[in-house]
């Protein structure tokens, strides 16, 4: 059974970055689970994971920061931190001065201590992975570099148990110990992936088009505290923080006109709720405090009029997210409709240009389904499949054009077998499948059409950095609208 907290395809992606990173492909495992924390951005082992195949203390770091973020009982986490964190300070203090007349037997000795000191460091961080653990298969042990600092905090990936779950072994009985199961990937040395695509950028976008695009914006990949939400025109200017004094979160979406915004926070008691924010009023906001409880609440997009909020998220009685919408946040006096209720895990809403009409993702492998697009009619709840492919392709984000001229829908989907999304657009009265119109030898993500059905912007990593991208139909032309070395991740165009 699918995890009710991972988006369609995350799944999939995930058990492939697993593949790789035992099999010591750095690369391709940090390009299959940056994938995975783009469409679950709350993937406590996708993030474990990243922590084992980053490059650098440092982002070894924010990785199990987002891990304890995300479960703050992960000890083994917050453990493994600690030791990093221990290691950096270590190597910020400045190196202790010799003795002015020190013999060469002192200085020997020292010497002799430092390389203890590091040693003793990688025993630690040894005994710590394997506290409490039964000897791993042979073949399987955790092996660690003692030739440098560096290697010796390289993170043995955990198994394929979710990070800080204990696992019982077959001997023990209900009321014995539990045991955290054993790493058995064997780390190899750390590699830069190799950059893809264009060694320089492609071209700038043409200025003066319409809208506004929101993207997130920050130095690391899915950490809030360093990726606040930027509001920018279509060709990358005017660039501007707009997230509540500096505030961050996730899956922004702008309302038609650039009025208000919303996003996704992760409140200190670890909820996940839709925030409002009106950009001309500093320090207004509303989020739904209402009942029923709602959990999980994410992806949010705005109806044509801007009077609707479209929504999934889970009750707490059911764990599988469902459709909701909302109205009326502005006077304070909310109204919330449930627009689903299946054993299924929607994902993405996106209205049709008349707001009558909801597009979303769909996975049905709970009840042993694949993944499609269905459209739901709002007035009258009747649903209808847009897709029906079964796993020939893993589809999520849809986006339908606002653009009588482009009756359509894009959306991004990872064929069977393969570790990478492309962009694909579908009619949306179903009458012809699905078309791949943008493909790279990376990942596309995130489709979101311009006001006037001209371009189709989308995030990829296909410059070897994740950046923001403007497709122009009519021409095929890919234009470049984020250059810098910030990780850059559009969710919504809005007029």
């Amino acid at each position: 059974m699918t995890d009710p907290e991972t988006s369609p395809g995350a799944d999939h992606l995930l058990q492939q970055g697993i593949e790789a990173a035992r099999a010591g492909d750095h690369a391709t495992a940090r390009r299959l689970l940056d994938q995975v924390v783009m469409l679950d951005e709350r993937n406590e082992k996708a993030w474990f994971w990243l922590a084992a195949v980053a490059d650098s203390v440092e982002e070894k770091r924010a990785f199990l920061a987002k891990v304890i973020a995300i479960n703050p009982l992960n000890d083994r986490a917050r453990r493994l931190l600690d030791q990093l964190e221990s290691v950096a300070a270590q190597e910020s203090a400045p190196p202790a001065e010799p003795e002015p007349e020190a013999e060469p037997r002192t200085l020997n000795m020292a010497l002799i201590i430092g390389v203890l000191a590091v040693l003793g460091l990688a025993i630690v961080i040894a005994l710590l992975l394997n506290q409490g653990d039964d000897p791993p298969p042979e073949g399987e042990q955790p092996t660690v570099d003692l030739s440098g600092i560096a290697q010796a905090t390289d993170l043995p990936a955990p198994d394929d148990a979710q990070p800080g779950a204990p696992a019982a072994s077959e001997d023990e009985t209900p009321s014995g110990p539990t045991r955290t199961p054993v790493p058995t990937w064997t780390p190899a040395p750390s590699a830069t992936p190799p950059a893809r695509g264009p060694a320089t950028p492609l071209p700038s976008p043409p200025t003066g088009m319409g809208g506004r695009i929101v993207m997130r914006s920050g130095p690391v990949l899915g950490d809030e505290r360093l990726q606040p939400i930027v509001m920018t025109a279509p060709d990358g200017s005017q660039a501007r923080i707009v997230s509540e004094n500096e505030e961050r979160g996730t899956a922004p979406a702008l309302s038609p006109g650039a009025r208000y915004l919303t996003y996704v926070e992760l409140t200190s008691t670890r909820e996940q709720i839709l925030k409002v924010i009106p950009l001309d009023r500093p320090g207004a906001a509303w989020f739904w405090g209402g009942a029923p409880r709602l959990d999980r609440q994410d992806m949010p997009t705005w109806s044509p009029d801007g009077n609707w909020i479209a929504f999934v998220a889970s009750s707490f009685n059911d764990q599988l997210p469902d459709l909701y919408r909302v109205t009326g946040f502005a006077s304070g006096e909310a109204t919330l409709e449930r627009l689903t209720q299946d054993n299924s895990i929607e994902s993405w809403p996106s209205f049709s240009p008349d707001g009558r009409e909801i597009v979303y993702a769909v996975d049905m492998s709970p009840t042993g389904g694949a993944t499609e697009l269905r459209i739901l009619t709002v007035e009258t709840g009747q649903i209808r499949n847009l897709t029906g492919n079964g796993n020939t392709l893993i589809e999520s984000s849809p986006d339908w054009s606002h653009s009588p001229s482009v009756p359509y829908i894009a959306f991004h989907a990872q064929e069977e077998g393969s570790t990478q999304s492309d962009i694909y657009w579908v009619p949306a009265d179903g009458s012809a499948p699905p078309e791949k119109i943008i493909e790279s030898d990376a990942s596309d993500i995130h489709p979101r059409f311009s006001p006037d059905g001209r371009y189709i912007m989308f995030s990829s990593d296909r410059t070897g950095n994740w950046d923001v991208f403007l497709y122009e139909i009519a021409s095929g032309e890919v234009f470049q609208v984020t250059t810098a070395t910030t990780v850059d991740i559009a969710t919504d165009w809005s007029p």
